[in-house]
């Protein structure tokens, strides 16, 4: 097999794939945004506590987003410690969402 045929091959195989450049600034994306999430939630959390109002919404927002994340990252690429925190992240947002419902009710 030729040089060419090889990269042909290869690059066949890779299409609709993303490579490593393109990876790492989607991953530097989500972390910037997840940050931007937090800083949102901590901005509101504070301002409905002082305003005499029920803050955990907000965090139930935040660790549903980041419990979903963690428990995909687990399961495509199989590690227990991701999965571990996805499902800890998402039993706590549930958590925070029970009580915000019982706050309000």
């Amino acid at each position: 097999m030729e040089k060419e045929e090889v990269l042909e091959r290869v690059q066949k195989s890779r299409k609709g794939s993303m490579d490593e450049w393109e990876l790492q600034v989607s991953q530097k994306g989500f972390t910037l945004a997840l940050m931007v999430i937090l800083l949102a939630s901590l901005a509101l959390m504070i301002t409905k506590i002082v305003a005499g109002q029920p803050w955990s919404d907000v965090y139930c927002i935040f660790f549903a987003g980041m419990g979903i994340s963690r428990l995909y990252n687990g399961v495509k690429l199989h590690k227990k410690g991701e999965l571990f925190l996805g499902i800890l992240s998402l039993l706590t947002g549930a958590a925070l969402f029970i009580g915000y419902i019982s706050e309000i009710i």
